[in-house]
């Protein structure tokens, strides 16, 4: 699975359903502040990590680095090479 962070999408094998549900949530926090403006979801992440990786929640460098394309929220899996 995709995690954002401050240098883009990152591939990383999720351990784990409380990982895999946060990783969802903060994808649909992105979306919706992508889509609507809406930084609310995001304020909640603060402070929580997702299999060790800190969630993107800056809404400034969330919008820089889905404009460059670093980013796609709307992405909920990614190929791990190797790990499948």
């Amino acid at each position: 699975m995709p995690i954002a962070t401050a240098l883009g999408d990152v591939a990383k094998k999720i351990h784990g359903s409380k990982n895999a549900s946060l990783n969802a949530a903060h994808r649909r926090a992105m979306l919706r502040y992508l889509r609507k403006g809406d930084d609310s979801l995001l304020k909640a992440l603060p402070g929580k990590s997702i299999d060790g990786v800190e969630p993107l929640t800056d809404p400034e460098l969330i919008s820089a680095l889905a404009e460059q394309g670093a980013i796609k929220p709307e992405q909920f899996y990614a190929s791990v090479g190797g790990e499948g």
